[in-house]
C-alpha cells in the first residue's frame, strides 16, 4: 500500500502543496478552513461569493491538481467539519470547492471529527513507522477543546475560554464540544508523544483553566528546556498588541509564563504522554517538511 501523507493544514499550506513530499505517493489534505485567514472571511461575509473569493479557493485548490498531472497519484482532500454548518456563505464555498474538485479530476471527503483524527493516525505510522505516533495540536479553533479534553478526561466541562477570541467559534463554525471525547480518548489510547504548537495566549487560557487544581497540588517544575525557552521566546517576539493582552492572566495567580507551560507539560505527562513538546506557530508543516526532508 502506497503510504499517504495527511497534513493538517492552516494558514501557508499553498506553500507545502507546492513543495510536495520527496517520495511518490497520494497526498491527501485535511483543509481544517477554507475560511480560516480574515481575508477569506471578509470575502465570504455578504453570504454570496465575491469573485475575489472564487479565485482565492482556486488558487488555494489549484496546486493539488498540478501535482496529480505530474504523476502524483489520486489525491484525496478533506475537508474539515469545520465547513459542515448552515451558514450561506460557507455552504457556498464548499460546494464550489467541490465543483472546483470535480473539475480538476480530484475528490473531496467530508469526514467526522473522529474520522479525521484516525486518518491522521493512520497517515503518521505510514510515514513515521519507527517513531512514536506524534499529533499536531494546534491551540485554537476546535484543537483547544481537544486539547482540554486530553488534559482533563473525557468528561467534557463548560469552563470558559478565557483568552479565546470573543465570537470565535460562532462565526467560524467550529465543531460542537460533545464531539470531543470521542476523539480525545481515540487520540489518548494511541498517543505517546503530544505536540502543542500555536499562540500562546490560547495555550495560556487552557492553563487558567486548571490552575486552581494544580496550585492545590503545589505542582511547580523546571521541566522547560533550553529549546523549549527559545521556543517560548519565539512565541512572545509575535505576539501582536491582542495576545499580549492576554499575558496578565496568569500574572496575579502567582505563576510565571514559564511555570505556567510547565505546569501544561506535568499534566498532560500525567495523563499518558511520554513527551510534551511546545512548538511556534506552523510549527506542524516545518516538522513535516524536516521529516520528509522537502527542500
Amino acid at each position: 500500500m502506497t503510504p499517504q501523507l495527511v497534513c493538517s493544514i492552516h494558514d501557508g499550506w499553498t506553500q507545502v502543496l507546492s513543495a510536495g513530499p520527496a517520495e511518490s505517493g497520494s497526498l491527501a489534505i485535511v483543509a481544517h478552513d477554507v475560511l480560516n485567514n480574515d481575508l477569506d472571511l471578509s470575502l465570504a461575509r455578504h453570504g454570496h461569493l465575491r469573485p475575489e473569493a472564487r479565485e482565492a479557493v482556486e488558487l488555494q485548490l489549484r496546486p493539488l491538481a498540478l501535482r496529480q498531472a505530474k504523476g502524483a497519484g489520486p489525491i484525496d482532500v478533506l475537508l474539515s467539519p469545520s465547513l459542515a454548518n448552515d451558514d450561506p456563505e460557507h455552504k457556498e464555498l464548499e460546494q464550489w470547492a467541490r465543483h472546483l474538485g470535480n473539475t480538476m479530476g480530484y475528490t473531496l471527503h467530508l469526514p467526522s471529527v473522529a474520522d479525521e483524527a484516525r486518518l491522521l493516525l493512520r497517515a503518521h505510522r505510514a510515514c513515521f513507522p519507527h517513531e512514536e505516533t506524534c499529533y499536531m495540536l494546534q491551540a485554537g479553533g476546535w484543537s483547544s477543546t481537544l486539547v482540554r479534553e486530553l488534559g482533563q478526561g473525557a468528561q467534557h466541562t463548560s469552563l470558559p475560554w478565557g483568552c479565546e477570541r470573543p465570537g470565535l467559534f460562532e462565526r467560524r463554525g467550529e465543531l460542537a464540544p460533545e464531539a470531543m471525547p470521542e476523539v480525545a480518548d481515540l487520540l489518548r489510547a494511541h498517543l505517546k508523544t503530544l505536540d502543542l504548537c500555536g499562540q500562546p495566549a490560547w495555550l495560556l487560557g487552557l492553563v487558567a483553566a486548571r490552575l486552581t487544581f494544580l496550585e492545590e497540588q503545589r505542582l511547580r517544575s523546571t521541566m522547560l528546556d533550553a529549546d523549549g525557552l527559545s521556543v517560548l521566546h519565539d512565541w512572545l517576539a509575535n505576539f501582536d498588541a491582542e495576545e499580549r493582552d492576554t499575558l496578565p492572566l496568569l500574572a496575579g495567580r502567582g505563576h510565571s509564563i514559564i511555570d505556567s507551560l510547565a505546569i501544561v507539560r506535568r499534566l498532560f505527562s500525567a495523563r499518558g504522554f511520554h513527551r510534551v513538546r511546545f512548538c511556534p506557530w506552523n510549527t506542524p508543516h516545518g516538522f513535516l517538511l524536516e521529516k520528509l526532508k522537502i527542500s
